[in-house]
């Protein structure tokens, strides 16, 4: 009797009977509670009913009872996952999907399991996932093209609008299924130019600011900075204070070989030389400071 039952409510189903088509399930379900193709059927019309939590149950019962029948628990475990994945439980459905992966690998199913596991990790970003996924789903189905517009979305989401657009014209206008292929030129069209906004709408870098030319008077500009450091800021310096004051003024020093002589180098040479005299409270730590960043603006011109 089921046997003979099971093709009657699939017929009321295609044909938009669903509610023949629902008491049908319904009665066989309970006369054959060990049979997974009732709950399947059940699951099918929640899914049309948009009814997604029922049809996740109902889908997880006909795999329960499919455990002889690989070929109808990977139909019941990827309808759970579709089920799942369009509640916005995309670990849910990786599950569900994953689960299905083996009893289906041999079967028409294959494909639209990589393709549900393609979809859940593009809904979490995992879009290196989801590529590896896509291809596999595409390789088994022989680039289906509903398989196709989901990967051409996913790598939209992705922010690759090119390989959106070279995957989406790689394809004549009749291979797309009649609403996929409009909207897909809709996406890939707003996706560019919004890409070309936010171009545009980029602030401009800031002007790196020109470091002190490599001349007596850069150098006796910024000794003139040491030189009005007091001593009572920083503390009283130790034993390693001379060295590092004659190391900055043997910088300077070296700086002015070679340069032409100027009036303001010459008048600033003195006071600059007195530097490792005079300025003897400083720190040795501050000194080495002030050190490095003289060393450094030599450094970027070289």
């Amino acid at each position: 009797m089921l046997r003979n039952s099971l093709p009657v409510a699939a017929a009321a189903l295609s044909a938009g009977q669903v509610d023949v088509a629902q008491r049908l399930y319904t009665s066989l379900a309970d006369q054959f509670d060990d049979a997974p193709e009732p709950w399947l059927g059940l699951g099918y019309i929640a899914f049309r009913n948009q009814d997604f939590v029922a049809a996740e149950k109902h889908f997880l019962q006909a795999a329960k009872r499919a455990d002889e029948a690989p070929e109808v628990l990977a139909e019941a475990l990827m309808g759970a996952g579709r089920a799942a994945l369009v509640q916005g439980r995309s670990r849910a459905a990786t599950k569900h999907f994953r689960r299905a992966l083996e009893p289906g690998k041999d079967t028409p199913f294959a494909a639209w399991i990589a393709n549900g596991l393609a979809v859940a990790a593009a809904l979490d970003a995992d879009y290196d996932a989801a590529e590896a996924h896509y291809a596999t789903a595409l390789a088994l189905s022989s680039g289906h093209p509903r398989i196709a517009a989901n990967h051409v979305r996913m790598l939209v989401a992705a922010g690759r609008i090119d390989d959106a657009a070279r995957a989406f014209a790689r394809h004549p206008p009749t291979y797309w299924a009649q609403e996929d292929g409009p909207e897909l030129s809709r996406i890939v069209d707003e996706a560019r130019r919004e890409q070309h906004l936010r171009a545009l709408a980029r602030p401009a870098p800031e002007p790196v600011p020109t470091p002190p030319a490599a001349t007596g008077s850069g150098w006796i500009m910024m000794f003139g900075r040491l030189g009005r450091c007091r001593g009572r800021r920083y503390g009283r310096a130790g034993s390693r204070r001379a060295p590092a004051m004659a190391a900055c003024t043997r910088v300077w020093q070296r700086s002015l070989r070679g340069s032409p002589a100027c009036p303001r180098t010459q008048r600033n040479s003195a006071p600059v030389a007195r530097a490792s005299s005079s300025r003897r409270r400083h720190s040795s730590a501050f000194l080495t400071g002030c050190l490095v960043a003289v060393r450094q603006p030599l450094a970027r011109q070289r």
